[in-house]
């Protein structure tokens, strides 16, 4: 028997929910994401490893950067409201509602200064790509492995989760923080003389 836990909901059928709404969320913003760069190849011939912030400044067009800044913010505050509604949804919710937390608080610099640094979004929320497949591969992993289709679905999944671990988490992420994070930051403490800055975050 399942347990119940709040609201009656099992254990189960939370993680079930939980999984489809972050899913289906994720996705959203990833296309948002997509929709607001640069789509000529142009603009992604000169893609180097450690390319700064300007070059990726110039690939972001931002044309739907508001919405993307507002999907953002509400889904990562629904998740949060999820979590502490139904907690049973997930092993352990704290560490997420952290993550969620520290997350907003980054989202002022692309909030505050779209026109300039809304780049700063696209760039770091390309992790989600890899949230998703996370996600899909979670939700395939609890189907009854007498089902074909679903286990050729998670192979396919379960190989596009580790290829994109790798290279944007592994790799990519802290190459950001370094060339991308790391220069707004001096290039913000060098503008106003303080090392405590908003770009900080």
């Amino acid at each position: 028997q399942q347990p119940r836990l709040a609201f009656g909901v099992s254990e189960r059928s939370a993680t079930v929910v939980h999984d489809v709404f972050n899913v289906v969320c994720v996705a959203i913003l990833n296309l948002l994401n997509i929709m607001n760069w640069r789509h000529d190849a142009a603009s992604w011939s000169s893609l180097q490893l450690f390319d700064g912030a300007e070059a990726w400044a110039e690939r972001w067009v931002g044309e739907y950067h508001e919405i993307f800044v507002a999907a953002t913010f509400s889904y990562m505050l629904a998740d949060t409201v999820f979590l502490f509604v139904l907690p049973q949804c997930v092993k352990i919710p704290g560490p997420i509602v952290v993550h969620h937390v520290f997350a907003i608080m980054a989202m002022a610099v692309p909030w505050c200064h779209g026109a300039t640094h809304g780049y700063t979004l696209g760039v770091f929320m390309l992790a989600d790509i890899n949230t998703m497949f996370l996600i899909l591969r979670k939700f395939l992993l609890r189907r009854p492995k007498a089902e074909l289709l679903p286990q050729i679905a998670l192979s396919v999944v379960s190989a596009c989760f580790y290829a994109t671990w790798g290279v944007i988490r592994l790799v990519l992420f802290p190459i950001w923080l370094f060339t991308i994070s790391g220069s707004e930051w001096a290039a913000a403490w060098r503008r106003t003389g303080a090392p405590l800055n908003l770009f900080l975050v």
